[in-house]
């Protein structure tokens, strides 16, 4: 039987590239006044809000599948991604006016949409120092488990005879 590596680390991508295309669309729109990028700001929120909540189950799966996490860093990941579905479906939510009325968006949208950017931007950075280890210049060890099994279990299981 194959087993196969947590969901999580692919998941995340999706809504961690499609907001900050929103936000540049809407921006870029906003400011060259061509509605073709204003749709597409819509569109890539829209499958971000979607993509969100997939991410975040997935975490809090993988998080279960886990012993030893804990920590500052894993608390403030795990909760900004527990926030975030309900950040984006709000900021969708705000969005839809402005598509549905085919206006540009407000100021006050930009900065709300710019301000969960950046908190998607501080739990992707702490997603990452957790996988990957601290920056590299102070070389802190990663506070993911060392051996949490799932690189391995992507192997066949029958290889593993013991």
């Amino acid at each position: 039987m194959i087993e196969l590596p947590p969901f999580h680390p692919l998941a995340v991508h999706f809504p961690v590239a499609l907001l900050p295309a929103s936000v540049a669309s809407d921006v870029l729109g906003r400011f060259t006044g061509r509605p073709s990028l204003a749709h597409a700001g819509w569109w890539t929120l829209l499958f971000a809000t979607i993509a969100s909540p997939v991410a975040a189950a997935s975490g809090w799966i993988w998080l279960s599948d886990m012993d030893g996490m804990t920590g500052t860093t894993i608390t403030i990941h795990q909760w900004l991604g527990t926030v975030m579905p309900i950040l984006l479906i709000a900021l969708t939510a705000w969005r839809y006016r402005a598509h549905v009325r085919e206006t540009p968006v407000s100021t006050a949208y930009l900065a709300a949409a710019t301000v969960v950017l950046m908190a998607m931007v501080v739990q992707g950075h702490l997603g990452a120092t957790m996988t990957f280890g601290g920056s590299s210049h102070d070389h802190e060890p990663a506070t993911v488990p060392a051996d949490d099994g799932w690189r391995d279990s992507i192997q066949l299981k029958e290889h593993h005879h013991e």
